[in-house]
């Protein structure tokens, strides 16, 4: 069965791949990129529900039984924001090393969606719901302006972004030579509702991206 279903999955992943292909991606096994402009990097990539071991409690909504599904992850990563330290991305970029990050069913379901990886459906459903929501989603974030004036529309929750998100946008902000918004950005953060851990990171990672006049 588990040969099965991973057999499966490559071919579902094989089924969209030359959609892809024609959007500009390149594949490495069951993952995607695809390079836009000011250094960001696209990425999609399908993951595989986990096997529980035996004696595990599967809870609906809580701990659901994933294993025979999939999900599809998308991100977006950034150069200039703090966690790449204004380099250009690898030659590869995992989901995972990504900044602003999604999973299709929130796009295209609304929820956290699985797909059965042995439905007769599943590839033809998720070759839609790529098309139909995944792609815009990333094509939202074409170039550096275009991701700082999505957050600055929606905020960082729902733009994908770590609740630390302004302080990303800051960075980029900075990377792109624009000083004063940045500042503007890292006041009103800092004026919100931080927890000390993190304030006392801020106080020593805000001077070395030359803001540390901000802790007076």
């Amino acid at each position: 069965m588990a040969t099965e279903m991973s057999e499966q999955l490559t071919a579902i992943v094989g089924h969209v791949a030359p959609a892809l292909k024609s959007a500009g991606f390149r594949k490495r096994r069951h993952a995607f990129n695809r390079a836009a402009s000011d250094g960001i990097t696209h990425v999609l990539s399908f993951q595989a529900g986990s096997f529980d071991p035996p004696g595990t409690v599967h809870i609906p909504d809580l701990r659901p039984n994933l294993y025979g599904k999939f999900t599809i992850n998308l991100g977006v990563h950034v150069q200039g924001m703090r966690t790449s330290g204004g380099r250009p991305a690898k030659d590869w970029v995992n989901e995972y090393e990504c900044h602003l990050r999604k999973r299709l069913g929130e796009l295209s379901h609304r929820q956290d969606h699985w797909w059965d990886v042995l439905s007769p459906n599943a590839a033809a459903d998720v070759a839609s719901a790529i098309e139909s929501a995944g792609l815009p989603w990333l094509d939202l974030h074409g170039d550096a302006e275009a991701v700082i004036n999505r957050w600055r529309d929606v905020g960082s929750a729902a733009a994908g972004l770590p609740p630390a998100g302004p302080l990303e946008v800051a960075c980029l902000l900075i990377h792109r030579g624009d000083l004063p918004a940045a500042e503007v950005v890292l006041r009103d953060y800092m004026s919100s509702e931080i927890n000390e851990h993190h304030r006392s990171y801020l106080v020593g990672f805000l001077p070395t991206i030359g803001m540390g006049h901000l802790l007076g």
